[in-house]
This record gives structure tokens, C-alpha cells and sequence, in this order.
């Protein structure tokens, strides 16, 4: 049984908004030693979860100036998106560059997280 699986066994009796900020947690936890610069991670209380990735969208040179970041958002109660953010060190500012829209009609925590998964293996080339 997958770790996703075993998880959303354990939550099935929240509501979609905590089995989806529920499982982006545990995510969180697992690749947190992998991100080097938490600070800069775009976070409030609507970002379930934010992942480095490589900059793939707005197509300027890799450099140690800008930081790009994918963050799974809760847009609305039970509707979400996921943002595209690019973090400038110089003007020590972080922008929104893209979103894709989550099928509002999507219910499931599984699906949901799905398609962010689909929008990060893009971004890092997989």
C-alpha cells in the first residue's frame, strides 16, 4: 500500500479542505530537507503546499537572482489552483507567474493533489 494511500485511509472523515491540507503537510514534511531557502517559499493561510522547481515558465537563465517555486492554493472552499512563483533576490519579491485552475468539479483529495503532481513532473522535466 502507498504512503498517499495510508494517509487518505486516515483522514477519509475530515472534510476535502483538511484531507487536502492534511496530506500536503506530511508532503511538506517529507521534502523539507530537500528546499534550501524556506524563507522564500511563497506561504499563507490559502498555500497548502509550495515545491522548489526549476524555472520552466517564463524561460529566463537559471540563476542564483531568481527562485521559482509551485504552490498547491486553496482558491475558494473545496476549489483550488496551483501557482507558478518566481522570487526575485534582488527586489526581495515574490511573484505570481502562472496558474492552472483545479477542475472545480474535482472532490477528491487524491485527484486534486494528482494534478498538482502532473504541473510539478512538467516543471521539473520528468
Amino acid at each position: 500500500m502507498s504512503i498517499l494511500s495510508e494517509l487518505l485511509e486516515k483522514i477519509t472523515k475530515l472534510p476535502l479542505d483538511g484531507q487536502v491540507k492534511q496530506i500536503c503537510d506530511s508532503i511538506f514534511n517529507e521534502e523539507k530537507e530537500n528546499i534550501s531557502n524556506h524563507e522564500r517559499l511563497p506561504k499563507g493561510p490559502n498555500i497548502f503546499l509550495s515545491l522548489p522547481v526549476p524555472n520552466k515558465i517564463t524561460k529566463k537563465k537559471e540563476s542564483e537572482d531568481k527562485s521559482s517555486y509551485l504552490s498547491l492554493e486553496r482558491e475558494q472552499v473545496e476549489q483550488y489552483i496551483v501557482s507558478f512563483w518566481e522570487y526575485d533576490i534582488l527586489k526581495k519579491s515574490l511573484r505570481r507567474m502562472k496558474v492552472w485552475e483545479v477542475d472545480r468539479n474535482e472532490k477528491k483529495a487524491e485527484s486534486i493533489l494528482k494534478f498538482y503532481a502532473q504541473q510539478l513532473m512538467y516543471l521539473r522535466g520528468e
